[in-house]
């Protein structure tokens, strides 16, 4: 009986010392794209603020922003804040439009990573 649970604990110790290499062989491994498996996330850059009321500086919700030339829409949170993630290393500017009913649309370029816009909407008359 004491053979069975020996050989019992050597299969449970070749398997950790599998797991472990594997693991180990995961992690440090040099992955490029020419071996046809990339694991680099794609570079974010971020756009973030607040869109306002111009005059009252009440926040705007429900706002939709979209970046011109993509077809991505967002909308700002119930607070008037909007947070866009934009993939590529080498954008360094977007040009955004908000609009929102009874307000003009504001249309304006960005350099990013910027985090502290502030878009003020003219209420319409």
């Amino acid at each position: 009986m004491g053979g069975t649970n020996n050989r019992i604990q050597i299969v449970v110790a070749v398997i950790g010392v599998a797991g472990l290499l594997a693991a180990a062989i995961i992690q440090w491994h040099p992955w490029t794209e020419s071996s046809g498996v990339s694991l680099k996330k794609p570079a974010h850059k971020v756009l973030a603020g607040t869109v306002i009321e111009e005059g009252s500086n009440k926040s705007i919700e429900l706002a939709e922003i979209t970046i011109v030339g993509r077809n991505e829409q967002y909308y700002t949170e119930g607070n008037g804040n909007f947070r866009i993630q934009i993939a590529g290393d080498s954008i360094e500017s977007v040009r955004i439009r908000v609009s929102k009913l009874n307000y003009h649309t504001f249309d304006m370029s960005y350099d990013i990573p910027n985090e502290t816009v502030i878009i003020p909407l003219v209420k319409e008359k």
